[in-house]
């Protein structure tokens, strides 16, 4: 760690009269050792105070690093704006596939979609499966679309499985596993309903820090759709961001977006960065084309 940037070292001290922050960077030790992705554990104390209310058994919370390793192969599969979201009206989405390391020889890459999209190298032309090579850690940007067939699933997934296929370079062995993407694929046979996170994500934080999402019938119902929205234990939702619940209730009439505020539960639980989901229903319907069996996404936090 360092305070200027140029001198770095496994313990630092500062001194602090006031309340203005103390940047302090951080960096990883470059060690020899194949460790893949990990973390390390910084803590704080502090070490003597002039004043009472600072004492020195004062807790104070830790950061957790997350250090990419560079002594290990491995391939790094990356989401566009963190997730995969196609639709069967044309939509397309991205990807980019690339090696942690250069390979001493060349290394060929598969990927293969399920029977509900199609994946592209150039954005033109699609198939069920693709395969490309790769002799550095330059990226490789995959596209995908939805299969546009005639069955009305409402909001469904998509399967992308990766493989080595061949490889001259036994740190990329064709045993080696490769994340999936699961793309969420909307239906143009039937009503949808549509969850956008803003910005592409939902970054919400137990110090105050809310985030927003809307939520849309993708079609005029043919009928009183009621759909319910459900936090679990980590947050709480609004419809106006002022009044805040684990479950809200919307009837919407009409595909304008509906805007949901959501914030962290701040409770005493000393958690470090983690997750909440919100689940959706629609729980009361006389619109045969948004049955109650409807299924809509989940949204994590």
């Amino acid at each position: 760690m360092s305070l200027d940037g140029l001198s770095f070292a496994p313990i630092i001290n500062f001194v602090r009269s006031n309340t203005s922050p103390q940047t302090v960077i951080v960096r990883a030790v470059d060690d020899a050792l194949p460790e893949g992705p990990h973390d390390s554990l910084i803590s704080h104390a502090i070490s003597f105070s002039g004043d009472p209310n600072y004492p020195t058994t004062m807790p104070i919370d830790e950061v957790v690093s997350h250090v990419t390793d560079n002594d290990v192969a491995g391939v790094s599969i990356i989401e566009s704006g963190g997730s995969t979201n196609i639709s069967e009206s044309g939509l397309t989405d991205t990807y980019t596939v690339g090696l942690d390391k250069a390979p001493i020889g060349p290394a060929q890459i598969t990927v293969a979609a399920d029977a509900q999209s199609q994946v592209s190298l150039d954005g033109t032309a699609f198939a069920s499966s693709l395969s490309f090579l790769r002799t550095d850690t330059s990226l490789q940007t995959v596209t995908v679309r939805a299969v546009d067939d005639l069955v009305a699933e409402g909001v469904h997934t998509s399967l992308i499985t990766h493989s080595i296929t061949s490889s001259s370079d036994p740190s990329y062995p064709t045993t080696m596993p490769l994340a999936s993407i699961v793309a969420s694929v909307a239906d143009n046979e039937g009503a949808g309903v549509t969850v956008t996170e803003s910005g592409g994500s939902t970054t919400i934080s137990e110090d105050g820090t809310t985030d927003t999402y809307t939520i849309s019938l993708d079609e005029l119902p043919a009928g009183v759709v009621e759909l319910t929205v459900t936090a679990d234990a980590q947050s709480q939702v609004s419809l106006d961001g002022v009044a805040f619940s684990s479950i809200i209730c919307l009837a919407p009439t009409e595909t304008t977006p509906t805007t949901i505020t959501v914030r962290a539960i701040d409770d005493q639980t000393a958690e470090r960065p983690h997750s909440s989901v919100m689940t959706y229903a629609s729980t009361s319907s006389s619109a045969a084309n948004f049955p109650t069996t409807f299924l809509i996404l989940s949204l994590f936090a």
